[in-house]
């Protein structure tokens, strides 16, 4: 195989443009969860915004990749990390569209399930799991 056709693979390969997405927006989204983080208490309509504005980035990322993946609802559902009961895109997607309730989740917020897709590890454990769930399904 020569250079120019590694090349065209990895320009196509859906799991290569997730990974670019995530890595370009990476910066932005991390910094968003640390004032997120440190908004307080009184300020949750800020913190909400902020983690509305992760998940929805999150969400469209996982939405082209799924979708270029040619994967089907379950794929969606069921594949990867698991977080109390759900999937990882299922529980950003939840946080994008504010019904966490929908699936289980006990809370419509968007920060409060960040945080627990974060589990104390920030948005370096969310990075993680979006990525483990990329990995899952290239490899189903």
């Amino acid at each position: 195989m020569g250079v120019a056709e590694v090349v065209e693979i990895q320009r196509v390969s859906p799991l290569l443009h997730l990974q670019q997405a995530l890595r370009s927006h990476g910066p932005t989204l991390n910094l968003l969860y640390e004032y997120a983080r440190a908004a307080s208490e009184e300020d949750e309509t800020v913190r909400e915004a902020f983690a509305g504005a992760i998940a929805t980035v999150l969400h469209e990322q996982l939405r082209r990749f799924w979708k270029e993946c040619g994967a089907n609802k379950h794929d969606w559902k069921s594949l990867g990390p698991i977080v109390e009961g759900n999937s990882v895109p299922q529980v950003i997607a939840a946080a994008a569209k504010r019904n966490g309730k929908k699936h289980g989740l006990r809370t419509n917020s968007a920060w409060p399930l960040l945080e627990m897709l974060g589990a104390g590890g920030g948005y370096a454990r969310i990075d993680e799991l979006v990525r483990a769930y990329a990995i899952a399904l290239c490899e189903r």
